[in-house]
């Protein structure tokens, strides 16, 4: 479960690295990425699986480091309502999608129509000063802080019972070699292992494979593409993930 980096954007569905451990392995593996998930939202729809499907030996929770727990914080992403993470008289929960009024704000329209998107946004942010990625989002109410929904959602995801293993797989947006991004990534990076360990949850880090500056190219689309993994990034991003599995899974493998 995850976001686009498990789902596979820009790549064919044989290229994700769900699809590499299919191959490698005898497991039946389902792929649960979703473009634009927080991590938080992917505990949530993991929970639904369960709730609906029955338990699974093994869940993956993938993170893109720098990038997924900001997510939790938007109650509108890309024009579209979502759940999001809020505190409300101190305690940490997930408030459902709720109905918001794009009608007042030209951005959500930018963002809603491809044709503007694609034709008007570029010829705007050339002869203006701003920077639009054309996902238009709104911070939700009450949003919760970054550790709270860190550890609201390792709470939620090692509450989820029945599984044999559990483990969290972190990944990495191209821009980490970035000094500026490096420093907040890293910063994330801690924090995430901080209360993976405080729930005893097993950790995967991809950072020592793929942070390697000679292979960026190879391993990312570039970041005018939004600079996903590319066939070969998801192969390294698999081998991590192999290896956590032999580990101590040869009664299902």
């Amino acid at each position: 479960m995850g976001d686009s980096f498990t789902f596979g954007d820009q790549v064919n569905n044989s290229d994700t690295w769900p699809a590499c451990i299919a191959q490698q392995t005898r497991l039946d593996v389902w792929n649960g990425g979703v473009f634009g998930y927080g991590a938080a939202q992917s505990v949530l729809r993991a929970e639904r699986a369960v709730a609906i499907h029955g338990t699974f030996d093994i869940i993956i929770w993938s993170i893109t480091v720098d990038s997924d727990f900001d997510r939790d914080q938007l109650s509108v992403r890309s024009s579209l309502s979502k759940p999001y993470i809020a505190t409300v008289e101190g305690e940490t929960m997930a408030l459902p999608p709720g109905n918001f009024d794009p009608s007042r704000d030209p951005m959500w329209l930018i963002g809603y129509s491809v044709i503007l998107q694609r034709h008007l946004l570029p010829i705007l942010q050339e002869k203006g000063d701003f920077f639009y990625d054309g996902r238009y989002k709104i911070r939700g109410e009450h949003a919760a802080e970054i550790p709270d929904i860190i550890d609201f959602a390792m709470q939620r995801f090692a509450g989820i019972n029945g599984t044999r293993r559990k483990s969290i797989l972190l990944q990495y947006d191209p821009w980490i070699f970035s000094e500026r991004d490096f420093e907040r990534t890293n910063e994330r990076r801690k924090l995430i292992a901080k209360y993976g360990e405080k729930y005893n949850i097993e950790m995967i880090d991809s950072f020592d494979k793929v942070h390697v500056p000679e292979k960026r190219d190879e391993l990312w689309f570039s970041y005018k593409d939004f600079g996903h993994h590319t066939p070969y990034g998801n192969k390294v991003v698999c081998d991590e993930v192999l290896k956590w599995l032999k580990r101590d899974t040869v009664q299902i493998m």
